[in-house]
């Protein structure tokens, strides 16, 4: 079978705002009022809506919204064995807010676990998904569980050296991608936030010796990502979403990327969704590197110039101006176009209405077709 021609010129991030009917009835489970199974009967009826909506709007690719999860990562990360949940005594800090106080913890030795909830999840977005539209499956990518953990030594107790932990990282992984495979996935989308973490210190007036660990750590992203995906089937198209934090409308990291580029050019991904929306994004020189790296000519690049934040429609010429300036660094007729985030991250979700969420993506959609003629 040949490969999807994804990521398509209007795609998207994956996540959603959590409907009224979802918060409603997570209340009621908590209060006991509820099922587990009721509880499910709701976000499966919300998650039918929300792919009917996402294909009205234009989109291919479709997802669940992540409606099922709290967080766009702990959920999954938390259904690996060895991986355990955490109270911590302060949420990570963004700009102007700070996150609930809980994290994971790799509490034994990282494996596959063929029971993990998100195989389930993936089944059911599968059979909603109306013809000509592509069900698209999002996890966080393996980096998280590197550096994004409740602080601890690293590598973990279990592990004698980095590298072993690295290898089972990947290989866990690789048998779960090998499995939403076997379920029919063939769209799959990693999300990882450890790149702009990692630029933004690059630029800063952090110690140098700061500066060498984040680029030996770097080094290790690119190890344990490139593993986990080595040897997957020819026809998995794989991208990753890189991104800059988002929460309650508030960011995290600030800065160009090109600290980072070619880095990130060497992650054997089909296609990159880089957050562009506004000013704190630097400029679009980051995209050279990985063109220069791209040596088949078939890689894409999503830029998120629109916001997934705020509510208020990008000026249309201004988003032309921008694709065009892209197109200085990167091949225009492989660049595609998103918000620069999900609409919730958390099930907390962003600073606007489920009305003005469909508004945006309907604005992407017809930008989208005027600049490249289709989807």
């Amino acid at each position: 079978m040949s490969k999807i021609n994804g990521p398509f010129r209007a795609d998207h991030v994956g996540s959603y705002l959590r409907t009224q009917a979802i918060k409603d009835a997570r209340i009621k489970k908590a209060a006991g009022e509820i099922s587990a199974e009721q509880l499910k009967a709701v976000e499966d009826v919300e998650i039918a809506d929300l792919v009917k909506k996402q294909a009205e709007a234009g989109l291919i690719a479709v997802t669940d919204g992540e409606f099922r999860r709290k967080w766009w990562h702990l959920d999954f990360l938390l259904g690996l064995n060895g991986v355990s949940h955490v109270q911590t005594e302060k949420g990570f800090n963004f700009h102007s807010c700070e996150l609930p106080p809980e994290n994971f913890k790799v509490t034994g030795r990282v494996s596959y676990n063929p029971d993990h909830t998100f195989f389930g999840h993936f089944d059911y977005l599968k059979s909603v998904v109306p013809a000509g539209c592509v069900a698209k499956q999002t996890i966080p990518s393996p980096v998280m569980l590197l550096y994004a953990s409740d602080p601890g030594p690293f590598p973990p107790a279990d592990y004698a050296s980095a590298d072993e932990f690295i290898e089972d990282v990947a290989k866990a992984y690789k048998q779960t991608i090998a499995e939403f495979y076997r379920r029919g996935c063939r769209y799959l989308q990693i999300d990882d936030t450890m790149w702009g973490l990692f630029s933004q210190i690059l630029l800063s007036d952090a110690p140098e010796a700061q500066k060498a660990k984040i680029l030996e750590d770097a080094e290790r992203c690119v190890k344990v990502t490139n593993l986990a995906l080595s040897g997957r089937p020819a026809d998995l198209l794989v991208t990753m979403h890189i991104c800059k934090g988002n929460f309650k409308s508030d960011y995290c990291f600030s800065g160009p990327y090109y600290p980072v580029a070619d880095y990130i050019a060497r992650l054997e991904v089909d296609a990159y969704f880089m957050e562009y929306d506004d000013e704190r994004s630097g400029s679009f020189e980051a995209l050279a590197s990985i063109a220069k790296a791209d040596t088949a000519g078939k890689k894409r690049i999503v830029l998120g110039v629109f916001s997934s934040k705020f509510a208020k429609l990008e000026d249309e010429a201004a988003i032309k101006a921008r694709i065009d300036d892209a197109a200085k660094y990167f091949p225009k007729e492989r660049l595609c176009l998103s918000t620069q985030c999900g609409y919730a991250s958390t099930e907390d979700g962003n600073c606007l209405t489920e009305d003005e969420q469909y508004a945006k993506l309907n604005h992407i959609v017809k930008i989208a077709k005027d600049v490249f003629g289709s989807l």
